[in-house]
């Protein structure tokens, strides 16, 4: 059996893979949009709670993340749906249809570090 001694180039090359090992996919997410924010925990819609047919309502996804900070959303990387019966979202603003009337269900959902959080809220129309 050889031993390894502690200066030898085998050992040495051993840390410098090791050491790329954890450097390198660290690099690689640290570039990428998600390393804004660390995971997010939990959402809530904020606006309106009533938005007249043929109107427009304004809408903030508020996020708070695992670390214990929040962030206030109005746009990317947070997006916001509708049901295309009821309505259409431009950026964070709902129009609602002129002919549709009763409750709209809006969706707001955040990706980020690889965890997604969506929250729905129901808006009256009438």
């Amino acid at each position: 059996m050889h031993t390894v001694g502690k200066n030898s180039y085998a050992r040495t090359a051993l840390a410098t893979i090791a050491v790329l090992c954890v450097a390198i996919p660290s690099l690689v997410f640290a570039a990428g949009p998600a390393s804004n924010y660390p995971a997010p925990r939990t959402a809530q819609l904020l606006g309106p709670a009533t938005v007249a047919p043929g109107n427009i309502g304004a809408y903030t996804l508020y996020v708070g993340f695992v670390d214990g900070t929040h962030a206030s959303f109005t746009g990317a990387p947070a997006q916001f749906s509708v049901p295309a019966t009821e309505g259409t979202f431009t950026g964070n603003s709902l129009h609602v249809n002129s002919g549709y009337s009763g409750y709209v269900l809006i969706t707001g959902k955040l990706t980020e570090s690889g965890y997604s959080v969506t929250t729905n809220r129901v808006v009256t129309t009438h």
